[in-house]
């Protein structure tokens, strides 16, 4: 059950939203009464436009777990799709009622408010979520047609004039995330020198676009320039704190430079943040058997062969682990080096050469 609910988490982080469903649905027919994976099934459904279906997987987590925030707020998005704001209202409270302090409930609850023109009500909720999320366009805007029309004209025109500023930043985004696009466009046919200048053009137009500064990273780290790779990493993360990605690419590097103790760190941060990050379980195992810490690093690339089968260096990095610690080819490391070689056989290289011979 546990491995087709981490891949359903990694293809929804993913965007894939039918496949995590679908393997969501895998993770159930094993454990029936797994609240979290009606949960997330219930999240994808919703996010596919199939509310009922929604509704009902929302539904039987509120009945397995009465105190779980999260149905009640998946509820209240789903009726608020079905243009029900007396419902959505109901479940957006009981939500708050068991986690009173969840942003994403309180702005919807306050967006909800709205439309049905209940303006100080509205107003009290969007505040909180502003007073945590300054940023928040559509809280802003809100807000400002919140007071607008209980007749504080000064405060809304405040509050509209952050939005207008906000839209401008917004707008930088999108011409950042264009460049970036192009950028990768660049770098998948080859052209590093011009995907890095259009990287950095990006980065120009949003200095805190994550995603621009991870992608110049990985150029830059093709390029060779590894202390020029670690810093644009860095930056990813300063920009996004939970960017699993970057984490993960930062650490990386960190092996390069042989501090792997720092490494580790980076790659159980991107775990921290993506439990079912497959290449990290990866890089995380190959850290710790470089520290000769063995038990930990084989438990690390099995989980790493459970969550994406179809990763070579995973089954190649298992049995070269497995033989080193039995001081032979077992069985079991002669199996995963050879179903390693026939995903892909460019992988040969990995194999050190007592153990290729054994295995021919």
């Amino acid at each position: 059950m546990e491995a087709w609910y981490q891949k359903g988490l990694l293809e929804s982080d993913h965007g894939k939203w039918l496949q995590a469903a679908e393997y969501f649905r895998r993770a159930l027919a094993v454990a029936p009464d797994c609240a979290s994976a009606h949960l997330e099934l219930g999240e994808m459904l919703l996010r596919l436009g199939d509310f009922e279906q929604a509704a009902h997987e929302l539904t039987t987590v509120s009945r397995l777990e009465p105190g779980n925030p999260g149905a009640y707020y998946g509820l209240g998005l789903v009726r608020l799709q079905q243009g029900d704001l007396v419902k959505a209202e109901f479940e957006f409270r009981r939500a708050l009622t068991i986690q009173p302090q969840r942003v994403a409930v309180q702005k919807s609850l306050g967006e909800t408010l709205l439309r049905q023109r209940k303006w100080s009500d509205a107003v009290v909720f969007l505040e909180r979520v502003l007073a945590v999320d300054p940023k928040s366009l559509e809280a802003t805007n809100a807000l400002a047609t919140s007071l607008g029309h209980l007749g504080e004209k000064a405060r809304a025109a405040e509050e509209f004039r952050k939005a207008r500023e906000l839209s401008r930043q917004e707008l930088a985004l999108h011409r950042a995330q264009g460049a970036n696009n192009r950028g990768l466009e660049l770098w998948y046919a080859g052209n590093l020198q011009e995907a890095a200048v259009v990287f950095r053009s990006a980065i120009g137009a949003d200095p805190d676009y994550s995603e621009a500064h991870n992608n110049l990273g990985g150029v830059l780290w093709q390029m060779k320039n590894p202390a020029g790779a670690l810093a644009e990493f860095q930056a990813a993360v300063r920009c996004r704190p939970n960017f699993a990605e970057a984490y993960n690419n930062w650490g990386n590097v960190l092996v390069h430079d042989r501090d792997i103790g720092h490494a580790i760190k980076q790659f159980r941060a991107a775990l921290g943040y993506r439990p079912g990050f497959a290449l990290a379980r990866l890089n995380l195992g190959r850290a710790l058997a470089i520290k000769r810490e063995v038990v930990e690093a084989e438990a690390e690339l099995r989980r790493a062969v459970t969550l994406a089968p179809e990763m070579a260096a995973a089954h190649i990095e298992l049995g070269v682990l497995l033989a080193s610690k039995a001081g032979s080819l077992s069985a079991e490391a002669r199996a995963e080096l050879n179903e390693g070689l026939r995903l892909d056989a460019n992988l040969s290289a990995l194999i050190p050469p007592q153990y290729a011979r054994e295995l021919h």
